[in-house]
C-alpha cells in the first residue's frame, strides 16, 4: 500500500515538472520586462506611448512562447527579448525634461 502511495506521488512530481519545463523557455525574462516596464510606467520614464509598444513587442513574444521550438525558434525569441530589453532601457534613459 505505503509502495503504491510513493508511486502515485513520484509519478505526480514527475507530471507537474514536465509541465513546468514546457510552460514557458522564457517566462523568467518575460517576467523581467514586465517588471520593467511597469517600474517605467510608474516613474514616468516611460510614456504611454513607449510603454504601449515595448507591452505590445512584449505581448508578441509571450505569444510565440508556447509548446515545443526548435532552436532556431529559441534563438529568434532571445533575440526579440534582447531587442525589446534595449529598448525598454533607452527609452527609459531618454533625457527629457523642460529647458526652463
Amino acid at each position: 500500500m505505503i509502495k503504491k502511495i510513493i508511486s502515485i506521488g513520484l509519478g505526480i512530481a514527475f507530471v507537474l515538472t514536465s509541465a513546468l519545463a514546457w510552460a514557458g523557455m522564457f517566462d523568467r525574462e518575460i517576467m523581467d520586462q514586465q517588471r520593467q516596464i511597469d517600474k517605467g510606467k510608474a516613474s514616468g520614464k516611460l510614456t504611454r506611448g513607449e510603454a504601449a509598444i515595448v507591452q505590445d513587442n512584449l505581448k508578441h513574444i509571450k505569444s510565440k512562447d508556447k509548446g515545443r521550438l526548435t532552436e532556431r525558434d529559441k534563438e529568434q525569441l532571445k533575440e526579440m527579448l534582447d531587442r525589446n530589453e534595449r529598448m525598454i532601457n533607452k527609452l527609459k534613459d531618454n533625457d527629457v525634461r523642460k529647458v526652463y
